[in-house]
Order: structure tokens, then sequence, then C-alpha cells
């Protein structure tokens, strides 16, 4: 069977954007759906988007179709203060990505936060992407807990998969933004798009294991046995809180 053409739509800001159907789109968005229903190699995703949707690089940050596991919150995926948004369906289109090297401020961002009394224990993100022909050459991966100065895995134009199972990235009780950065674009109107991604991992609860003694200073008076308590050594004297049940 010959290959569907493509259609050419109208100029885009000096660019002619072809359209053709997205097969890996349609694959991708079946595995996330897969993974979002259950777990994967024992891990889960934390939160994943096929960005399935009219022009959704024109909305900053994109919060549409983001699937999050339970006691986490996320920002939805967005862009530096430095890039545009484009039109372009099913994938958060942007421009402006013609810096000759890293500009702290060209960057798609993820922010994920657990909710109080858990943590987040990170194994891979993963995304596809596409940039035009005119569009960015270098890229960078970074996050928020060394002030996005070094760089994990090797991103691409096209997308990858990056681990983050470093124990840097485990047992994390606070949010943590990661930031995908491009730059070396040839002319200011090429473009880059992320078309779906995915963060995996687990999370786990940080409160302490066993029940405790929940009654008056140092212990006395009367009282509930509660699973949220603190064991009584990192209390003053003891107060408010006591011993481990049994």
């Amino acid at each position: 069977m010959p290959a569907r053409p493509t259609v050419p739509t109208p100029l885009q800001g000096g660019e002619r954007v072809c359209h053709r159907p997205n097969m890996h789109k349609v694959f991708t968005v079946l595995g996330i759906a897969l993974l979002a229903a259950g777990t994967a190699w024992g891990q889960t995703n934390l939160w994943t988007n096929p960005i399935i949707g009219a022009d959704p690089g024109l909305t900053n940050p994109y919060t549409t179709g983001d699937v999050v596991a339970p006691n986490i919150t996320v920002s939805g995926i967005g862009h530096g203060s430095d890039v545009i948004g484009r039109t372009g369906n099913d994938t958060f289109n942007t421009r402006h990505w013609n810096s000759a090297s890293l500009n702290t401020n060209d960057y798609f961002y993820f922010t994920l936060t657990p909710d109080s009394g858990y943590a987040l224990n990170f194994s891979s993100f993963a995304y596809s992407a596409s940039a035009s022909g005119t569009g960015p050459t270098s890229f960078a991966f970074r996050s928020s807990l060394d002030g996005f100065t070094a760089d994990i895995g090797s991103p691409s134009a096209t997308g990858t998969t990056i681990s983050l199972s470093d124990a840097s990235f485990q047992g994390l009780s606070s949010g943590v933004t990661f930031r995908l950065y491009g730059w070396g674009a040839s002319s200011s109107v090429g473009t880059w798009g992320i078309q779906d991604f995915a963060f995996s991992g687990t999370v786990s609860s940080t409160a302490p294991t066993g029940n405790y003694w929940s009654g008056a200073t140092n212990g006395g008076g009367s009282g509930v046995w509660t699973t949220a308590g603190t064991n009584w050594a990192t209390n003053t004297g003891g107060a408010g809180r006591g011993a481990v049940q049994g």
C-alpha cells in the first residue's frame, strides 16, 4: 500500500509545516494508558501527558491531559520566558530557540511536588518531540536540586528516555523542577515541540511505622494511640508523644 502523502499547511512564521498521521504518537498514547493502569517493571507513572488537542503550545503551562499519581501535584508542562508558544495540534509547540549557547530562559519545565507526608522516588523521564529544520540542535536536561547546573542524561530533538535512578532523585519530600533546554536554532521561527512525556517512579509515605502514644506532657495522663506521631526521643521531654506501642 502506498504511503499516505503529507498535506502542506499554510506558511507559519515563514516556515511551511507538513502534517502526517503520527502513528508513533498513537502507540505512545496506548503505552501511557497501559502504564497508567498498572505498573511497569515495578514502577508506576508519576505523571504522564499524551498532549492531544488543538494548539497546546498557546497555553503556558499546559495541563489538559495530565495523568497524575495519588499524593502528588504537578505544574503542567510549561516553557521559559524567552520561548514563544506556536500553533500546532497534538504538540506543545514553541519557537525562539536561536541562542548560540544555553540560555537560562529557554526551556520546557516540569514541576512535581509530593503531598505532606509523602516522598518522590524517580526512575526515569521519557519524552517524544519534533523540531523543524531550523529548530534547536543542542539540548540539556537539568533539575532544581542543584540549581540547574549539572546535565542529566543525553536529551535530543526527537526525544529519549533519561534515567533518574540516581540516589539524589530518591526520597524527595519537597518539590523538584526539571528543565529541558534547547539552543542553536538557525532561525527565531524554528520550532521545537513536546509530543508526549512520562515521569516514572513511586510515591512513598514518610509517616513513621508503628503506633505512637499521643497524650500529655512526658507521655503521662490520658491520650490515644496514633500512627501520626513521632518517636519519643525526638520530642523535648517526650512532650505530647510516647514510645512505640508493642
